[in-house]
């Protein structure tokens, strides 16, 4: 729908009273913006993503609108911005007249490959020496690390498509995202091409002339990069998660077939367990796309899918599910916008942890780095998937006990309470990180009867085998679980400012009740 009002400074009628006043000022807190017009637009006037999720939450708790699920709120500001339409939306809502949801999406329709595509003869399999590689995402935290990896392991030349103005300022998006993991700039100017591109626009937004020069010149791709977010729909990321890999099979199929080596998820499994699959082996076919639940998950298994029948047609490919990316092994560094560090925020902030099998299955982010490139380099492209599992995870309940011993008193509740803790926290917290994953948390599928965040614990999850990987990574060992790694990353999240200090017992009996640990 076309925006309304371009502008937030605009002249616009104010808003009517009731929903549109509680919406109009709920917009200007999370936008920063002084007055909002009932005919202004959420994302015209400067609202994100992000911005979305919090905003939603907060409406949540601010409206009560505890029985209309938050993906469904999400997705009507997504199909209705305008605030006084968004408004009438909300009140039906509230009045229990919520409309059906829209047809479901085809995913299996959405995985169909382009019947035009022909990939020619592949390159000779074996050990590869590329001097020209694809790699998206570099600006991203997994992408830092494997830019890096690139220049120290090999002699490659990088071409890194980047949302930018022009390569210079391409260029210095991946030196910033280099230099906010403390890793070196070394050969970056010589050796990295930024190229500005959009994932979500065809040809990834170059001209024609620009896009079969850039196949011509990379040997390889590893693509890496994708829009992340675990609250949108499927139709929101679909345009640069699936379109992004359609256009780069395109790439891949222009002259001699290029290698297409893929970054997915184990989150392509959640809730296979369900159905009785105990294990899942690297090369199976994936389960049923209607188990996932959750629109990021079901762009990585559209794009899986749509990959291995360009595979079956002569396209050399290789698919990498990785469990959770974090810190480094030395120092922990790691960004802080992921669901682990929102959830033990949370925990930390709020002294309760919920009671569950959850498991820790971490990877630290250079070694994921290492195994992927190595990969790349040494296992032919052959169709085959490979799991980046950790050998040996731990359960949640280690972080909370190396947390205790920092000083914090955390206390564990069944589920279905911490929940509610949870929601009161983010009521009066919105802003907490965790407040843009609750949704995982709270929101149970039709099909599975579980969140997101319960189709992970084990056996709704099934058993990763490995042996792909176990056979092709040679030296390169993904570390366990333990006290020492999780210490390091608490020490990391308190460093940098990210966790709040567990306060002393002299401290905690002269806190506002509202500001003590439960």
């Amino acid at each position: 729908m076309a925006a309304e009002s371009a502008t937030g400074t605009e002249a616009s009628d104010p808003p009517r009273g009731g929903t549109e006043e509680t919406v109009a000022r709920l917009w200007a807190e999370q936008l920063g913006l002084e007055r909002i017009g009932r005919r202004d637009d959420f994302f015209a006037v400067g609202g994100e993503s992000l911005q979305a999720v919090r905003f939603v939450t907060a409406l949540r708790n601010e409206l009560r609108l505890d029985d209309v699920p938050g993906r469904l709120l999400v997705r009507m500001l997504l199909d209705t911005p305008v605030l006084h339409r968004f408004a009438e939306r909300l009140d039906a809502a509230r009045d229990g007249r919520v409309e059906p949801d829209r047809a479901p999406v085809d995913l299996h329709a959405e995985a169909r490959l382009d019947p035009s595509l022909h990939f020619g003869e592949p390159p000779p399999a074996g050990t590869t020496d590329p001097q020209a590689v694809l790699l998206t995402g570099a600006t991203g935290f997994l992408g830092a690390f494997l830019t890096r990896r690139f220049l120290d392991d090999t002699t490659a030349r990088l071409y890194c498509p980047v949302r930018a103005t022009d390569p210079d300022d391409g260029l210095r998006r991946i030196a910033a995202a280099l230099r906010r993991y403390e890793l070196p700039l070394t050969d970056l100017e010589q050796r990295v091409t930024a190229v500005p591109a959009d994932l979500a626009e065809p040809r990834l937004g170059l001209d024609a002339h620009r896009f079969a020069q850039l196949a011509d010149q990379v040997e390889v791709i590893l693509h890496n990069g994708a829009h992340v977010n675990f609250l949108y729909p499927y139709s929101r990321l679909a345009a640069a998660n699936v379109g992004g890999v359609r256009e780069l099979i395109r790439l891949a199929a222009a002259g001699d077939p290029k290698p297409f080596h893929y970054v997915s998820s184990i989150a392509v499994h959640a809730g296979l367990g369900t159905t009785g699959r105990r294990q899942m082996p690297e090369d199976d076919p994936l389960g049923d796309p209607e188990l996932l639940g959750q629109g990021y998950a079901e762009t990585k298994w559209v794009a899986e899918t749509m990959l291995r029948a360009a595979a079956e047609q002569g396209l050399p490919v290789s698919l990498y599910r990785p469990g959770e990316i974090t810190g480094t092994r030395d120092r922990g560094v790691q960004g802080t916008g992921t669901m682990l560090s929102a959830l033990f925020k949370a925990i930390t902030d709020t002294g309760l942890a919920p009671a569950v099998p959850y498991e820790l299955n971490l990877i630290p982010v250079e070694v994921a780095a290492e195994a992927l490139v190595r990969l790349l380099l040494t296992a032919p492209a052959r169709g085959h998937a490979y799991h980046l599992v950790n050998p040996a995870p731990a359960p949640l309940s280690l972080l909370v006990e190396r947390a205790e011993t920092l000083g914090y008193r955390i206390r564990q509740l069944p589920y279905d309470q911490w929940l509610r803790e949870m929601n009161r926290y983010t009521g009066a917290e919105p802003a907490a990180p965790i407040a843009d994953y609750l949704p995982m948390f709270s929101e149970r599928s039709a099909k599975t009867g579980l969140s997101v965040f319960e189709a992970s614990f084990p056996g709704n999850m099934p058993d990763l085998a490995t042996s792909n990987f176990t056979d092709a990574a040679g030296d390169t060992k993904i570390p366990a679980v333990d006290a020492d790694l999780l210490d390091r990353y608490l020490r990391y999240w308190l460093s940098s400012g990210f966790l709040t200090p567990p306060t002393s017992p002299s401290e905690e009996a002269a806190a506002p009740p509202g500001n003590r640990h439960s």
